[in-house]
C-alpha cells in the first residue's frame, strides 16, 4: 500500500508541475498576443502614412524638386 501511495504522490506532483507549466505558457501567449496586436496597428499605421506620403502627387511633387527633373528641363 506504501508503495501506490508514494506513486499516487509522485503522479500528483507531475500534474501540480505540468498545471504551473500550462499558467506560465498561458501567461506568454497572452503576452505576445498583446505585442503583436500591438505592432500589427502599427504597422497598420505605417502603411497607412507611407501610402498617403507616396500619393501620385506627393509623388511628382518630389519628383520635380530632385536634381533628375532639372537637369531634364
Amino acid at each position: 500500500m506504501d508503495h501506490l501511495h508514494i506513486k499516487l504522490v509522485d503522479a500528483q506532483v507531475v500534474i501540480n508541475q505540468h498545471v504551473k507549466d500550462q499558467q506560465i505558457l498561458e501567461e506568454k501567449i497572452a503576452a505576445i498576443e498583446n505585442e503583436n496586436k500591438r505592432l500589427q496597428k502599427l504597422l497598420s499605421e505605417k502603411e497607412a502614412k507611407s501610402k498617403s506620403e507616396q500619393s501620385p502627387s506627393k509623388v511628382i511633387k518630389n519628383f520635380k524638386k530632385s536634381v533628375a527633373f532639372k537637369m531634364i528641363v
